[in-house]
């Protein structure tokens, strides 16, 4: 929030999106961008593989809706939308854990959680501008 609020200079939609790849982007380069270099050889032809970087692809669209839901805080000042966002990403982060038995589960609703941020973040940013 701060860094949007004090160091965005445009609060725009795709300032808010661009924001939200860079976050995902560092997220998910220091948790599966290193161990998948240190572990190059023996993860490539593994499933898990290339379920991680499904992981991750949907984990940086989730960022994405995070950021735009703090994005429209930001624009409308209305800091409940910040506890929103962090309550929706603790949501997401238990589900995990609770649901760690299984990473097809996991990745499901991990997605489903995903589509409500991204619906979300789309309601209220269209308030302000034509998305």
């Amino acid at each position: 929030w701060m860094a949007m609020r004090f160091f965005m200079k445009q609060h725009d939609s795709l300032s808010g999106v661009l924001f939200g790849i860079g976050h995902g982007g560092i997220e998910a380069f220091l948790i599966v961008g290193i161990t998948v270099l240190a572990t190059m050889n023996s993860l490539a032809d593994s499933p898990l593989y290339w379920l991680s970087g499904l992981e991750r692809m949907i984990a940086i669209s989730l960022h994405i809706g995070l950021s735009l839901i703090v994005l429209a805080a930001v624009k409308q000042k209305r800091f409940s939308y910040v506890l929103v966002a962090i309550g929706l990403h603790g949501i997401i982060n238990t589900f995990a854990g609770i649901l760690s038995i299984s990473l097809i589960a996991i990745e499901i609703a991990l997605l489903i959680l995903t589509i409500i941020t991204l619906l979300i973040a789309y309601l209220l940013l269209r308030k302000d501008e034509k998305i």
